[in-house]
This record gives structure tokens, sequence and C-alpha cells, in this order.
């Protein structure tokens, strides 16, 4: 193999590595708790209710007290309640890591920005697994203390969504967090990179066979 075409698959090499790690892959936050309220007109007693952000592995911001993940507007799922209904605040919404320096008191939660600042709903977990987790990969169920800015006696804010104002009159004393990573496919550009690399080293050989 020539020094040309060795220099060709070098160059070609930290291009194709370099457009990996750039690569933002969708990761979806879920959040569930046992809860009564109401969606529009329709009211639910102690159903499972899920809420899911997605935004991506590359938006992660530090904070002071822990991390922020970008935005993304959230969805709710309601058992007996059919379909997903999403925010109608749009891209406003992120989920924050905090108290991450504490050892016994490290929380998670879907916060709405638009509403002040209001906690759609948060897990406080002890377990250190959490201290360490960046937001930004796969991450198995962990059940804490739940809250919500719906019924912690001081916001009593409710939510606007596709089916209706969200309010919960009550929730259970613990809710569940865990994350989801999209299986990554290969772009066109890599793709098109891949492509160019082989054609490339095809060319040099009929040169170097000539």
């Amino acid at each position: 193999m020539t020094r040309a075409t060795l220099f060709l698959l070098a160059t070609v090499t930290v291009l194709l590595c370099g457009a990996g790690l750039a690569n933002a892959e969708p990761i979806t936050y879920f959040e569930s708790v046992t809860a009564s309220g109401s969606l529009g007109s329709t009211s639910f007693t102690d159903a499972l209710v899920t809420f899911s952000l997605t935004s991506d592995t590359t938006a992660v911001t530090v904070l002071s007290e822990g991390l922020r993940s970008g935005a993304g507007t959230p969805a709710v799922t309601i058992a007996g309640i059919a379909g997903t209904e999403t925010f109608t605040d749009t891209d406003s919404s992120y989920v924050v890591l905090g108290n991450i320096s504490c050892s016994v008191c490290p929380d998670v939660g879907i916060w709405d920005y638009s509403a002040g600042g209001a906690n759609i709903l948060g897990t406080l977990v002890g377990p250190p697994a959490l201290r360490s987790y960046n937001l930004q990969s796969a991450f198995s169920p962990v059940v804490g203390y739940s809250a919500s800015a719906m019924v912690d006696g001081v916001h009593s804010v409710d939510f606007g969504t596709t089916g209706g104002s969200l309010a919960f009159s009550s929730i259970g004393d613990t809710s569940t967090f865990y994350a989801t990573v999209a299986t990554s496919v290969p772009e066109p550009a890599m793709l098109s990179l891949l492509g160019l690399a082989l054609a490339g080293i095809g060319f040099a050989r009929r040169c170097n066979a000539s």
C-alpha cells in the first residue's frame, strides 16, 4: 500500500470518527407516578401517569448544583385515557438533575420554564447512582419520593396540553425515573464519506497498477 493510500485512509478515518463524536443521539427521559386529577374534562383516579421528554445527548448544560438537558416538549399518557397528549408550551421544558453534591438528596425532574420554573414531576432519589448520572445515556428505572408543583401547596399550577388542562389533586408518595437512548443510524454524510474513501482507495490502486 502506497504512502498516498495510507494518508487517504488516515484522513477519512479521522473525519468519520469526528463525525461520529459530533452526532447527537435522541434520548428520552421518563417519569411516572400514580395520581388523581383531570385532563381537560376527563377525571382520573389513582391512574398511572407517565411524562416523557425527548432531547439529544449533546445538549446537556452544567449548572451550579447539577445538570440540565436540552429543551423539549413534554408528553403525557394517563392509564385509562386513550392517546398521548403533548404540552402546549413547546420547547420550554427541561430535565434537571439537581443537588448532586448531596449524598442523600439528589433529585431529577421535568421542569416547565414557561411556568416560572414549575416542577411538572420530580423524583427525589437517595441511591448514589443518580449522583454520577450525566443525562447523556440510558438509565435504569429508579424509584424515589415524588414532587409536583401541581400539588405542592405553593404553586398549585395546571399545565396546558393538547388534551386540555392537566391538573393533579393528589399524587402517590413515590415516582419512577428512567431514560432510553435511540439506536444510532449512520447519517447520510457519514455514508458519503465512507463511499468517497472507498472510491479513492480504488482509484489509487488502479494508478499504482498502471
